[in-house]
């Protein structure tokens, strides 16, 4: 009986530790998946920052191309070539050009008078 005694005393020393070994590594396991978890949720705002200032970035990238886009349009038109031409070169636009353009854009038989015009005057 005594060697039952000493069996089972031995037998539960060794189960108690096998099982404190068990809960000390489950204990670390839950740790190292708690840090990593912690870590990829500071990752995950952090990309979801950057993310969102990108968007804003782009959203202002958008409106800038718009803008330039427009002003590109607004500075292709001849009016305002003929009112930089006026500001910065001191050009003044002939009215005798300006009227032949418009006469001979409305009727054509302006257009044979206008050459025969500018012939009598050679």
């Amino acid at each position: 009986m005594a060697k039952k005694k000493s069996y089972a005393k031995k037998r539960k020393a060794k189960n108690t530790k096998f099982f404190v070994m068990i809960l000390i590594l489950t204990l670390l396991f839950a740790g190292f998946i708690y840090y990593t978890n912690s870590k990829m949720d500071a990752e995950l705002r952090e990309l979801d920052q950057e993310m969102t200032s990108n968007k804003k970035k782009m959203q202002e990238l958008d409106e800038e191309i718009t803008s330039l886009e427009e002003d590109y349009d607004i500075r292709n038109t001849d009016k305002f070539k003929e009112k930089i031409a006026k500001e910065r070169l001191g050009m003044v636009k002939k009215e005798s050009d300006e009227n032949d353009e418009n006469s001979s854009d409305e009727n054509p038989q302006n257009v044979e008078n206008n050459e025969e015009n500018n012939d009598d005057s050679n």
